[in-house]
């Protein structure tokens, strides 16, 4: 088996053993420790932590055959279509995905039975399977341009969205016993009046800073489709978010930092928020995203229209706006809309073609 990743040597050993290394230009090589044949996932995750954590164009075994699944999942890896997905958001799971699957089923035709897409997609939950079905069409859909194969199998798979609420939206009590547990001042109070006066992404919260303020506006661009469909915000600093703000006690670039002060990555906030609510006494349902469907619901609550919600958001569609607003009180809302129509004695309108 052949390396063909950047940076990377072989060696035999004194006792005849093939070890790996990886030399970086002006640095001491780095014996890479895992056996590819053995593990390649795991494999590929030293290979990055040795070259710092670098996408490299090319991560994948060479001379795979030629017809094979993992030569078809490796030439798509290298692609241009794949390269331009979002790194974190798309390549990253994708890549583990499919490296996976060629550890697994590299060797057989490129071709997989629709049967077995679709044993594989029911074994797996929602978000799992649609993970694994849109790595897998998205491979196709190159293999089909590419000519190397002539149709996609898993075009008869389906899948279906389970019924749920999805993210918990904060209530009033959750939200008055994380602010009576964080004051103004401490960080994840910070993070709290972000998530809630913000109503943004924790891939949002972990880039966002004094850069981004404007006067009396909030202004940034928002980080999911940045580099495809890229959605700018504009919202107003509300008086909540300007106090915990301007309380803040960080000093670089972004408000949210770790202990060693460096910004957050999303998975390292949102473990980092967990704590938080933890240590508030707030059930495991509480998350930082519920925040975001909390101050949609808040905004539907006082009447705000969807345009203005989905300004607030950056959502491209009602149906967006609708997932995050589902647990307004309706109770109340059916009150507003009737309350002022049956109010006064009800007059019925006339009937058409009825003379007054």
């Amino acid at each position: 088996m052949i390396l063909d990743l950047p940076y990377t040597c072989e060696y035999p050993s004194r006792h005849g053993k093939l070890q790996r290394y990886v030399r970086l230009p002006g640095k001491r090589k780095i014996r890479l420790r895992t056996d590819p044949a053995a593990d390649r996932l795991a494999f590929l995750d030293e290979y990055r932590a040795a070259v710092g954590g670098q996408t490299m164009p090319a991560l994948a075994f060479s001379r795979s055959r030629e017809g094979t699944f993992a030569h078809m999942a490796e030439a798509y890896m290298r692609s241009s279509a794949f390269t331009k997905l979002d790194k974190r958001l798309t390549q990253r799971p994708r890549e583990l995905i499919l490296n996976k699957l060629i550890t697994e089923i590299g060797h057989l035709p490129a071709l997989i039975e629709t049967r077995n897409i679709r044993e594989a997609v029911n074994s797996r939950n929602y978000g799992a399977a649609k993970d694994f079905l849109s790595a897998l069409r998205g491979v196709y859909k190159f293999a089909i341009e590419e000519e190397m194969v002539d149709r996609d199998p898993s075009r008869g798979v389906t899948l279906k969205r389970p019924e749920t609420d999805g993210f918990h939206t904060w209530t009033v009590e959750e939200c008055t016993a994380y602010e009576a547990k964080w004051p103004l001042g401490t960080q994840a109070r910070t993070a709290y009046a972000i998530g809630l006066y913000a109503a943004q992404r924790s891939s949002d919260a972990v880039v966002m800073g004094k850069q981004h303020l404007q006067g009396d506006r909030l202004k940034f661009t928002q980080q999911k489709n940045r580099d495809r469909k890229p959605v700018k915000i504009d919202i107003p600093l509300v008086h909540p978010l300007r106090e915990a703000l301007n309380a803040h006690q960080g000093k670089n670039l972004t408000f949210l930092e770790t202990a060693y002060g460096r910004p957050f990555t999303p998975d390292g906030f949102r473990n980092r928020f967990r704590k938080w609510c933890d240590e508030a006494g707030l059930p495991e349902h509480c998350s930082f995203h519920g925040l975001r469907k909390a101050a949609a619901t808040r905004m539907v609550e006082a009447g705000r229209t969807p345009h203005q919600i989905m300004a607030v958001l950056g959502h491209k569609t009602h149906q967006q706006a609708a997932t995050y607003t589902a647990k307004a009180d309706r109770a109340s809302l059916a009150d507003d809309a009737m309350g002022d129509l049956y109010s006064a004695p009800f007059v019925p309108p006339h009937k058409v073609g009825q003379n007054a």
